[in-house]
């Protein structure tokens, strides 16, 4: 399977619209700041839980996003190198078909087999870098998008108490009320117990707001980071395609047949077309949210 095709097959569409969920959702963490709030399990729970996904989430500005179009950076600043070299070999190739013994041509295959390997080399490292660290990213959110799931479930339950609570006291100051000679003393107590029970009731309200929006960008986020973790496979994929050709041609310059050379040539265009053209697709808010 081709990069394109998978990517193509992918959730979330496109990198740029990956890349934006990603920002998006890491940007509206950074921007709550929510308070402590009473402390009993389920706020306690919720407040704990917002913000370890807010901690995990900051990796994504710190080093991942950055090195992701470092990475692409680099693809395409070497295809300057890398394309050319790949046409001297493709042409050497061919030459070797009618003359197989010429030590020159040898040396020439060689030659450019070794500076093409250190090149593509260094950016298959960074690619499998960010394919690690893409992965470990996407464990860690899924693993906050089940905490976060969890702790709205209890927070529902929670809720749903106060409110019991809330309707409880209403009904305790009716009867107060409707007393004879009702107590203005017991009056303005279960008033107060009320306005304490209604503010309660808000802050979990506004509580589980938040963790729904969280959830729901969270969701989002995993989609577009299916989608990058396939990204980054296939780029390992096409590197590790045109290095197997390339050190072989370095062992045994014999075995540089023209399909080889022309597979790894093959396998460098798509990954340069795919890094080129999602260079140009990004916006450049996005590309200055790193800086």
């Amino acid at each position: 399977m081709t990069l394109s095709i998978l990517l193509h097959n992918s959730p979330s569409g496109s990198y740029t619209q990956s890349i934006s969920s990603i920002c998006d959702f890491v940007s509206w963490l950074e921007s709550q700041a929510p308070a402590p709030y009473p402390a009993n399990a389920p706020y306690t729970n919720a407040f704990n839980t917002f913000n370890t996904i807010k901690q995990d989430a900051m990796k994504w500005f710190n080093s991942i996003y950055p090195n992701c179009i470092k990475v692409l950076d680099s693809i395409s600043f070497a295809d300057s190198q890398i394309t050319p070299g790949l046409d001297t070999m493709l042409s050497v190739a061919e030459q070797l078909k009618t003359d197989s013994e010429n030590t020159a041509l040898h040396n020439i295959l060689i030659g450019n087999a070794q500076m093409l390997y250190t090149e593509i080399l260094k950016i298959k490292v960074e690619g499998d870098e960010i394919e690690t660290a893409s992965d470990n990213f996407f464990n860690d959110i899924n693993k906050d998008f089940m905490e976060l799931s969890n702790t709205h479930n209890g927070l529902t339950q929670e809720l749903q108490a106060q409110q019991n609570n809330l309707s409880s006291l209403y009904a305790k100051l009716h009867a107060i009320a409707s007393k004879s000679c009702p107590s203005q003393g017991d009056i303005n107590a279960c008033k107060s117990q009320i306005e304490n029970q209604q503010a309660l009731v808000n802050t979990l309200t506004n509580l589980m707001g938040l963790m729904s929006k969280a959830m729901s960008m969270a969701s989002l986020t995993l989609q577009g980071l299916t989608y990058l973790k396939n990204f980054w496979h296939l780029v390992t994929y096409d590197t590790t395609r045109c290095l197997t050709i390339l050190n072989a041609t370095t062992t045994d310059p014999t075995v540089a047949l023209e399909v080889d050379v022309q597979s790894a040539q093959n396998a460098w265009k798509e990954l340069y077309n795919i890094a080129s053209q999602t260079l140009a697709q990004l916006p450049q808010a996005l590309k200055q949210s790193i800086s």
